[in-house]
């Protein structure tokens, strides 16, 4: 259950504690460090629940930018990521060696069994723990430690919601990036500039599992397997080839 961060800076004790285990005697670091962490992933929850709000609510709008469905080949097969870098340059005591671009495969091609979609990468959730699982020796008892416990969780929260968003951020870097990737490899694929990875199909006709004693408790027909034998790659320049604009 969430709960804000109001909630949490209010939070009175809900039981006296003996005078020997008095919150009164705790250290100033022991109160700021259970306000700052569990401020910190209600914070990071909270926050998480925002972000997939406004990404559900813009749900039709991210189906057609983020659409994978045209990059699938049949049989599962998604093609490789290729990221392209602008005007590298190498330096050496008594060489330079520059490039206007460099092409790099980050990713292979890999089987899928159903088609990639942005809220498998976007949509992510976190559980805050909840209030009453704080120790009530941990709770403020009075206006100073009060003081203390308010500002140590406006601190946690802060940082809380700083990571959710930084986790959005790098899951979406990370999905157009691959987005991208796949697209700048069918551009080069077109172009000639790269090979398609080479998949051999082999039929296996049927299984039979067994048991221990020999009988057979599985049997699966038309069996057959699919696996990538060579990874795509980089063509010779004499395979290019100019499309038309």
């Amino acid at each position: 259950m969430l709960w804000t961060l109001p909630q949490l800076e209010h939070l009175q004790p809900a039981q006296v504690v003996r005078a020997h285990t008095s919150p009164l005697h705790l250290e100033r670091r022991a109160l700021v460090q259970e306000a700052e962490t569990i401020a910190a992933q209600g914070g990071l929850a909270w926050e998480t629940q925002r972000i997939n709000q406004v990404l559900r609510h813009q749900s039709q709008h991210l189906d057609k930018i983020f659409n994978f469905a045209p990059l699938m080949e049949q049989g599962g097969l998604l093609p490789p990521v290729l990221i392209k870098g602008h005007r590298q340059a190498h330096y050496g005591p008594d060489l330079i060696r520059t490039a206007r671009a460099v092409y790099r495969i980050v990713q292979p091609a890999i089987f899928h069994s159903v088609t990639p979609n942005w809220r498998s990468i976007l949509i992510r959730h976190f559980r805050a723990p909840g209030l009453d699982t704080i120790p009530p020796a941990l709770l403020p008892h009075n206006a100073r430690q009060r003081q203390i416990w308010e500002r140590a969780a406006a601190l946690g929260w802060s940082a809380g919601v700083a990571e959710a968003r930084s986790i959005y951020r790098q899951d979406l870097a990370r999905l157009t990036m691959d987005l991208t990737g796949m697209i700048q490899f069918q551009r080069l694929l077109d172009e000639g500039k790269v090979s398609t990875p080479v998949m051999a199909v082999a039929h296996l006709g049927i299984e039979r599992g067994k048991r221990l004693d020999g009988e057979a408790q599985r049997m699966a027909v038309g069996v057959a397997e699919r696996r990538i034998t060579r990874p795509a790659g980089f063509q010779s320049p004499r395979y290019w080839r100019v499309l038309p604009r």
